[in-house]
């Protein structure tokens, strides 16, 4: 009676061990992983936002799991930074997925950090990535790709104080003119619709306002910003004269703000903020 259970036991242990070959013998193929995209998303004076999209395809009718993947961002042929996402995705049998990430670049760590990038108006930016698999009878696969992009450098405008002027002067005040330089170093014009000011000397406020014509800087251009002041010495106090009798040069702050319009695009308006200090020689006309 303990014969024939033996043997349907061997039996049943031989078909397990040919299904287990068989499941070893499967054909498990690499994914297909194909950048879909790579382009600037999003700029400002300050930074730039590159998003990278990749498609990945299992060609296996077994499902397969994304488990991360690492990055390094280049700029001109120079490693600017890299990363690392752990976070993971199952990935079904068949089946397609979207891999999108941002990378953000920040214009002044990469114009004083990045010598190749000083003077240009453009930069390439490659964008490596390293993908990380689990796949059955395989195990651990790695699959790189590499795709760039050109992006445009952005660099804050400058704005500062260049010329003081007396025009005249009498007992009881004085007629000034001040000069204002608004510069654009970029490589695409810059629309100034208006600039809000306040110009300072020993706390004073010596003349404030805004213009109010617009006007289209060029690339790589300067507009000079001429703003007339009349000073009373009754209500400035008899300082004032003081000062603009004295050949010392005159020691001032400079508070403005520009509503500017960037001729580029992704480059939304802006309102952006300037203060500066600095020293100005009186010229007598």
């Amino acid at each position: 009676m303990k014969k024939p259970v033996l043997l349907v036991a061997m039996g049943a242990t031989l078909l397990l061990g040919c299904e287990t070959l068989g499941r070893l013998d499967l054909q498990i193929e690499r994914p297909e992983v194909t950048v879909e995209s790579i382009a600037p998303t999003r700029l400002s004076f300050s930074d730039a936002e590159i998003t990278t999209s990749l498609r990945v395809t299992n060609p296996n009718a077994a499902g397969i799991r994304l488990t991360g993947f690492s990055y390094v961002v280049e700029v001109e042929g120079g490693e600017f930074l890299s990363g690392d996402q752990s976070e993971g995705l199952d990935i079904a049998g068949f089946g397609q997925t979207s891999v999108e990430f941002p990378v953000v670049i920040g214009f002044p760590g990469l114009i004083d950090g990045v010598r190749a990038v000083r003077g240009k108006h453009e930069v390439e930016v490659a964008v490596s990535v390293e993908l990380r698999f689990d796949l059955p009878v395989l195990g651990a696969v790695r699959m790189p790709v590499q795709q760039a992009v050109t992006m445009p450098v952005v660099r804050p405008p400058r704005l500062r104080a260049t010329e003081l002027v007396l025009d005249s002067i009498t007992l009881s005040g004085a007629r000034l003119e001040l000069t204002v330089r608004f510069e654009n170093p970029n490589g695409f014009a810059l629309r100034l619709d208006s600039v809000a000011y306040a110009f300072s000397v020993r706390g004073q406020t010596w003349v404030a306002g805004q213009t109010e014509t617009p006007r289209v800087v060029a690339p790589g251009a300067a507009h000079d910003i001429a703003i007339p002041m009349t000073i009373s010495f009754t209500a400035f106090g008899r300082t004032v004269r003081e000062i603009l009798l004295d050949e010392a040069p005159i020691a001032y702050a400079l508070v403005a703000r520009a509503d500017l319009r960037p001729q580029l695009d992704l480059l939304p308006p802006v309102v952006l903020p300037f203060e500066s200090e600095g020293r100005l020689e009186l010229r007598r006309r």
